[in-house]
């Protein structure tokens, strides 16, 4: 019996906050201009009195406020997309700069064996055979425009 008696207390309680916390919000404005707020409709007659809900009204100027933030979320997103689409071009020129400075790298060691060795070999089918002079010469002069190319700068 007792235990009946704390349940309906307890749901006693629990209707009555949500009656309270349901009670309607009001708005109006008096003969002097000034405005009020009240959880009770207006006394007077002549108040034009407005329902307002607490969980849905928004200050006045909130759009105003909301598009000047869009307009900045859009503008940085425009500035990180750039810088990314920069990032991305260096990260290209650097990756060509660098297989750029390995091409000079292998020239100059092939000119440096053309001008080293007194004999320059290949390898075809398997064997090894040397350049005669006019080839080497050829190469070298074909080697020196590479270098020219390439290496410009290094």
């Amino acid at each position: 019996m007792r235990l009946n008696m704390y349940k309906i207390t307890a749901l006693l309680i629990a209707f009555l906050a949500t009656n309270v916390s349901m009670a309607g919000l009001y708005k109006w404005t008096d003969d002097k201009g000034q405005v009020h707020y009240s959880d009770k409709v207006p006394g007077d007659t002549k108040a034009k009195s407005e329902s307002l809900n607490p969980n849905t009204a928004l200050p006045s100027g909130v759009e105003k406020e909301k598009s000047k933030l869009d307009k900045q979320v859009e503008e940085m997103n425009k500035r990180r997309a750039e810088e990314k689409k920069k990032e991305e071009e260096a990260n290209k020129k650097a990756a060509a700069e660098k297989v750029r400075k390995e091409q000079c790298m292998t020239l100059r060691k092939n000119m440096q064996t053309f001008l080293t060795k007194n004999r320059v070999s290949k390898t075809v089918n398997g064997e090894k055979v040397v350049i005669p002079y006019e080839e080497r010469v050829k190469k070298m002069e074909e080697t020196q425009k590479k270098l020219d190319e390439v290496c410009k700068g290094f």
